[in-house]
Formats: structure tokens, sequence, C-alpha cells
């Protein structure tokens, strides 16, 4: 969690659904509304031998 401006707090994290990493980042204003969000998504490159 940061506070890139003095009107917003980011949030980043990152989490794992049907083993793949999600990374998201959510920008909220001071009353914690949401202003904006991104995502990123990271295939498993796992392989079977």
């Amino acid at each position: 969690m940061s506070n890139p401006r003095r009107d917003e707090v980011s949030v980043l994290f990152e989490t794992m659904v049907n083993e793949e990493k999600i990374d998201a980042y959510y920008i909220l204003d001071h009353h914690l509304t949401l202003k904006r969000s991104y995502y990123s998504h990271i295939s498993n490159q796992k392989k079977k031998m």
C-alpha cells in the first residue's frame, strides 16, 4: 500500500487463480472509493513430462 498523491491510495497484490498468477493494482480516493484498477495475468509455464 502506498500514497502516491495526497488524495489517492494505491494497493498492489498478487493472487493465484487456477494455478495462474494474477497481479492486481487498485487506486482509491481518500474515502477508499475505487478510482482505477489494473490487472495482469501470468500463465502457468509448467510443462508436464
